[in-house]
C-alpha cells in the first residue's frame, strides 16, 4: 500500500490563492520544480536562483491542489532567521493553516518536551554556553582555548564520532586540533560525563535524544510520523550525520517518504562544522527513484558578476543570467593591509555617490574576524558607518543572527539601521548586496593556510563562491602585497584563483588589474624585519576575539563591554607579563586587571596556536 493521497477536489483545497496565481512568474525549471507530483524530490538551486521562492510555492500547490495536508507539512531548515522568513512566506500564499516551519534543533526540543511531559519528567536544563561549561573539565593551560575546543566537540557530535573514536578519527582526517587528539577525547568523555553528572543537555544532545525517542518508543514515533507527513529540507547541503539520522527517525520506515530537499553543492561550506554535502550529491543513491529537477538561472547577479563566478569555481558555477548587464569587476592589489583598508573605505565613498543608494546597499566580504577589524576601522575613520557580522550563522545553532550594532557616524538624515555591513565569508552566505567589496583575496587567506587535503581545499573555493555571488550589480575584489601576523610583516601572493578573474576583467575591458597607486608606494615600517611568508599561523589578537567572545557570551552582554576592540589590538601589541603592565594598558585598567589578568596573561604567554580548522572564523 502506497503513502496516502489527498483529493484533488476543489472544496478540498487550503490555500485561498487560485493555482494558476502560484504558479504565477515562474520559469520553465521552477514551474517544473512546484508542480513535480514525485513524493521524492530534489531540488538543485544555484545561488540566486530563487530556491525559497520554489519551496514555498511548492508547499502551497500541494496544498492548493488538495494534494499535502499543511498541518501535516514540516519545513525544515538551520536557523530561526530562515525559519521565520519560510514561515512569513508561506502565510503570505494565502495557506489556511499554516505548516510547522522550524530548525532541526528547535523540532526536536518541541518534541522531547512533548515526550518528557507525557512522562510526568521535567526538561532538563539547557547549556546556553557551551565553552563556559568546557571549562570546568579542562587544565588551567587549556582555558583559554575553550571555544576552539566547544568548536572541537561540536564536530565530533555532529559527525557521530564517539569519545573512543575522536582520536583515530581526527588524526586520520588531519583535523588540526586545539589540543592533542588523545587529550581532545579525554575532555570530550570528561565533558559528556559533566553534562550527566549536573543533568543538563546541550544543542546536539537534543537531537540524539529525539532520534532516540523516536526510535525506541513506537507509539511517540509513530504518533510524530503521522503528524508530520510531509517534510520540506531547506540548505540541504549543509545536513551533518547527526541531523540526517534524525531526518531518517522523521520519515516512515520502509515505505517511500513524502520528502522534498532543496540545496546547492556549490554553496557547501560548513564541512568543517561536521556538514556532509554528500548527502545532497546522493540523494538518488540514499531515496532511490527520487526526481531531480535543476534550476539554472540565477536572478540576483550581474552577467559579469556570474562570469566572475565562473571564473573561481569552473564549469560547475556556470548559471544563466537573467539580470542586465553592469559594470566589469575590478581586481587592485595593494602595499599592505592597511593601504587596502584605506582603500576600501575609499571605494565604498565612492560607490556611495550614486544618488539614491544607501549605505547599506554595500558590504565588504573577508575571511576572517581579523581582517573585519582592520577594515572595519579604516571604515569608521572615512565617516562610514558600519556593522559588523562576523560569526558564522552554523557554528551557533538555532540562535539569532550573532553581529555588532552599527557603528562609527551616521551622515548622508540617514536612518540608524543604515550601514556598511562587514561580513566573513561565511557570514555572508544567504545575503545580497548590489555592491560588494572581497577583501584579502591572497594565499594563506583565500584559501585559508588551515585548509589542509583535497576536500578543504575544495571547500575554501566554493567559499570564495558565495562571497562573489552575493554581488548584484558591482564587484572589487582586492588583496595586499604585505601582511602582517604576530607583529611580523610577510610578503604575501594574490590567491591563485584570482589569476582567471584578472583574465575575465581584462577580456571584458574593465581596468586593468596592475598595482594601484598605493601599491607602488612604500609599505608601512614593519616591527621587525621582513621575513618570507610561511603559512601564517592564527594571531594573538584572533585569540583574544576568542576569549573576549566567550565571556560576552557567559555574561549575556555586549563583546566591547569585556574589552573594546582598541583594547584587544594594544594589549596584543603590548605582549604585558604582569597584572600591574596588563592595568597600564589603555582601555584596561586596575579592575579589568584584577578580573581578567590571569586568563589574558596566559593567552599572552601561550601566544597563537594552530587552531581546527577552523573552529571558527578568527
Amino acid at each position: 500500500v502506497g503513502p496516502p493521497r489527498y483529493s484533488r477536489r476543489v472544496d478540498d483545497r487550503r490555500s485561498t490563492t487560485p493555482v494558476a496565481d502560484l504558479l504565477d512568474g515562474l520559469d520553465d525549471t521552477q514551474r517544473a520544480a512546484v508542480t513535480s507530483d514525485a513524493r521524492v524530490v530534489r531540488i538543485l538551486a544555484g545561488a540566486g536562483s530563487g530556491k525559497t521562492r520554489v519551496l514555498t510555492r511548492r508547499i502551497a500547490h500541494r496544498a492548493a491542489i488538495g494534494d499535502a495536508d499543511p498541518r501535516r507539512t514540516l519545513a525544515l531548515t538551520f536557523t530561526r532567521r530562515a525559519a521565520t522568513e519560510l514561515e512569513q512566506r508561506i502565510g503570505a500564499l494565502g495557506i489556511h493553516d499554516a505548516p510547522t516551519a522550524g530548525t532541526f534543533h528547535g523540532v526536536a526540543f518541541a518534541q522531547l518536551r512533548s515526550w518528557w511531559a507525557d512522562r510526568g519528567r521535567v526538561a532538563p536544563r539547557l547549556v546556553q554556553h557551551k565553552a563556559s561549561f568546557i571549562r570546568r573539565v579542562l587544565r588551567p593551560d587549556e582555558v583559554p582555548h575553550a571555544l576552539a575546543i566547544s568548536h572541537e566537540v561540536d564536530w565530533a557530535a555532529a559527525r557521530l564520532v564517539t569519545p573512543d573514536a575522536y582520536a583515530t578519527t581526527a588524526r586520520r582526517l588531519g583535523r588540526r586540533t586545539p589540543l592533542p587528539p588523545d587529550r581532545l577525547a579525554e575532555v570530550i568523555e570528561a565533558y559528556t560525563l559533566e553534562k550527566r553528572r549536573r543533568g543538563v543537555v546541550d544543542f546536539d544532545d537534543l537531537l540524539s535524544l529525539c532520534t532516540q525517542a523516536l526510535v525506541g518508543d513506537r507509539a511517540f514515533g509513530e504518533a510524530q510520523r503521522w503528524r508530520y507527513r510531509h517534510v520540506f529540507v531547506d540548505e540541504f547541503q549543509d545536513l551533518n550525520p547527526l541531523q540526517f539520522r534524525l531526518l531518517r527517525a522523521w520519515l516512515p520506515p520502509g515505505t517511500d517518504p513524502d520528502l522534498c530537499v532543496v540545496g546547492d553543492p556549490n554553496q557547501a561550506i560548513y564541512r568543517w562544522n561536521g556538514a556532509d554535502n554528500r548527502y545532497l550529491a546522493r540523494f538518488d543513491e540514499l531515496f532511490p527513484g527520487a526526481e531531480t529537477v535543476r534550476l539554472d538561472r540565477n536572478y540576483r547577479s550581474s552577467p559579469h558578476v556570474l562570469a566572475t563566478a565562473a571564473a573561481v569555481l569552473g564549469p560547475a558555477g556556470v548559471q544563466r543570467a537573467v539580470r542586465p548587464e553592469g559594470p566589469a569587476p575590478t581586481v587592485t592589489a595593494y602595499a599592505d593591509e592597511h593601504e587596502e583598508a584605506d582603500g576600501v573605505a575609499r571605494a565604498v565613498r565612492d560607490a556611495a555617490r550614486v544618488p539614491g543608494r544607501a549605505w547599506a546597499a554595500q558590504a565588504v566580504l573577508v575571511r576572517t574576524h581579523a581582517q573585519g577589524v582592520v577594515i572595519a576601522a579604516a571604515l569608521e575613520g572615512a565617516g562610514v558607518p558600519v556593522r559588523l557580522r562576523t560569526r558564522p550563522e552554523a557554528a551557533d545553532p538555532d540562535r539569532d543572527d550573532d553581529q555588532e550594532a552599527p557603528r562609527g557616524r551616521l551622515p548622508l538624515d540617514r536612518p540608524r539601521e543604515d550601514a556598511v555591513d562587514v561580513a566573513t565569508f561565511h557570514a555572508a552566505k544567504g545575503l545580497e548586496w548590489p555592491v560588494v567589496h572581497v577583501a584579502g583575496v591572497e594565499d594563506g587567506l583565500v584559501p585559508h593556510f588551515s585548509a589542509s587535503g583535497s576536500d578543504a581545499v575544495d571547500e575554501e573555493r566554493r567559499l570564495l563562491y558565495v562571497a562573489v555571488t552575493r554581488a548584484e550589480r558591482e564587484l572589487h575584489l582586492s588583496w595586499a602585497r604585505s601582511r602582517s601576523f604576530r607583529g611580523r610583516a610577510h610578503d604575501r601572493r594574490p590567491s591563485p584563483w584570482l589569476e582567471p578573474v584578472e583574465q575575465l576583467v581584462a577580456r571584458l575591458g574593465g581596468p586593468s588589474p596592475t598595482p594601484s597607486l598605493a601599491a607602488t608606494r612604500p609599505a608601512r615600517a614593519p616591527s621587525a624585519p621582513r621575513a618570507p611568508a610561511p603559512a601564517p599561523t592564527p594571531t594573538l589578537l584572533d585569540e583574544l576575539h576568542a576569549w573576549r567572545d566567550t565571556q560576552a557570551r557567559a555574561a549575556r552582554v555586549p563583546p566591547q563591554v569585556v574589552l573594546a576592540d582598541p583594547t584587544l589590538a594594544a594589549i596584543a601589541a603590548a605582549a604585558p607579563t604582569d597584572v600591574a603592565s596588563l592595568a597600564g594598558v589603555r582601555g584596561v585598567g586596575p579592575v579589568k586587571a584584577t578580573r581578567y589578568g590571569p586568563a589574558l596573561l596566559a593567552i599572552v604567554a601561550a601566544g597563537a596556536v594552530p587552531l581546527a580548522s577552523p573552529p571558527r572564523d578568527p
